[in-house]
This record gives C-alpha cells, sequence and structure tokens, in this order.
C-alpha cells in the first residue's frame, strides 16, 4: 500500500522514515511518544515536507523521487488529512467547511448527508468554528476530509476531545470506508484500542540512539 523511504532534517533533529506495508495492510497504525516524529511522517506522506529527502510511493504512484526530481503536491495527492488540532476556516460555518471542496453525491459510503449525520453535526451546520467545543471540531473536520471523497485517509490523532460513543460510531464508520470502500487509512493514536480495533498492521515510532538527534522507524506486530 504505501513506501516511504525518506529523511529530513530538522533544527536539533534528523528524521529518517523507511516503511514498506504490503498490500494486505489496508489501515496502517502509528503510534509512539509525543515528539518522536508521528506527525512530521504524516505530512511527508501527504506532500507538505517538500524539503524530505527520498522517495514516497503510494500504491502504483510515485509521489515523491529525489534523485528523479519527482514531487507531486499535496493538490493532486487526493489525500483527506485530519489534524489534531481541525484546522478549520475561522470565517466559514461547519456547512460551508464541510463542502468546501463540493457536497459529495457519489456512493453511499461519501454522500454529504451520511456524512453528516454518522459524524452527528447537522445541528451544528449554522455554527461558525469559534462556537464548537474541542470535540466538535474534531467532528466537523473528520466529516470535512471525507466530503473531499478522498482516495487515502491520514488522522491524527483524530478522535481527541471526541465523546465514547461518538468514537465507536465513528471507528465503526472508518472501518466501512476502509474496507467495503477499499479506502486506504494511516491512523495515528496514543490508546491501543483504537489502534486495535481499526488497523491492520501497527508501527510503534521509537526515539533510538541520540533523541534530539535521531528518529527511525521501528515494526512491531501485524508485519
Amino acid at each position: 500500500m504505501l513506501e516511504v523511504n525518506c529523511k529530513l532534517s530538522l533544527p536539533g533533529q534528523q528524521l529518517s522514515y523507511q516503511v514498506n506495508t504490503p498490500n494486505k495492510i489496508n489501515c496502517l497504525g502509528i503510534k509512539g511518544d509525543s515528539g518522536c516524529g508521528k506527525t512530521t511522517l504524516l505530512r511527508i506522506i501527504a506532500g507538505f515536507e517538500k524539503h524530505a529527502k527520498g522517495t514516497v510511493k503510494f500504491v502504483d504512484q510515485d509521489w515523491q523521487n529525489t534523485q528523479q526530481q519527482l514531487f507531486v503536491p499535496p493538490s493532486k495527492r487526493n489525500v483527506g488529512f485530519v489534524f489534531q488540532d481541525a484546522r478549520l476556516f475561522p470565517h466559514l460555518n461547519v456547512e460551508q467547511n464541510i463542502a468546501f471542496k463540493g457536497r459529495c453525491r457519489g456512493d453511499d459510503g461519501f454522500k454529504f448527508e451520511r456524512i453528516i449525520e454518522t459524524l452527528d453535526v447537522s445541528h451544528l451546520l449554522n455554527r461558525k468554528p469559534a462556537n464548537l467545543s474541542g470535540g466538535e471540531k474534531q467532528r466537523v473536520a473528520i466529516a470535512r476530509a471525507l466530503a473531499s471523497k478522498p482516495h487515502f485517509l491520514i488522522l491524527d490523532e483524530p478522535l481527541t476531545g471526541i465523546g465514547h460513543n461518538h468514537k465507536l460510531v465513528i471507528l465503526n464508520y472508518l472501518q466501512e470506508l476502509n474496507r467495503q470502500h477499499t479506502i486506504p487509512i494511516v491512523y495515528v493514536s496514543h490508546l491501543d484500542e483504537e489502534l486495535q480495533k481499526i488497523s491492520d498492521g501497527i508501527i510503534n515510532l521509537n526515539l533510538t540512539n541520540n533523541p534530539l538527534t535521531d528518529v527511525s522507524l521501528r515494526q512491531t506486530h501485524g508485519f
């Protein structure tokens, strides 16, 4: 599904990633301590770290190859990205945020009405982000990512601040999209129960050697 072989130099830190998931892995879970580079890995996959050196490949698409001077921009990768901090457009209401790239009217998994019902945001459509709780913002951010009808979902601790009942519904919905509608997912969480429920395979990102200068990807179970 996904191949990443990249290095990125940041102030005081040299990040090095090697990921190679078999085709049977449709949902890749990532765990690890805070500050070990999980979000940076997601940003490299999505194309937000243009200065990373190396290769990124998704299924049969080459998204980055430094030696060949190939770099596919984020807008061409069709990735639905949910950040930890929601990042909603403050000047738009909830409905406008979700429909920013258009209302999905395709298959049942991605219909606009199905998305807002499942994420339980229909009663929030006229509100601005400033009038939402943290959990509500996250649900809207997930809805916006799904409404873009992505080919690939990247979720960075997407359920932070979301109540237990909503979590279960959202996880089941993501599983449906992943397995029935064949939407690959990369899912980051600190909670093992979330990763065990949704992931086909899990990797653990650890600081190795000098924790200020080197980060590498270690595989755990599922591969």
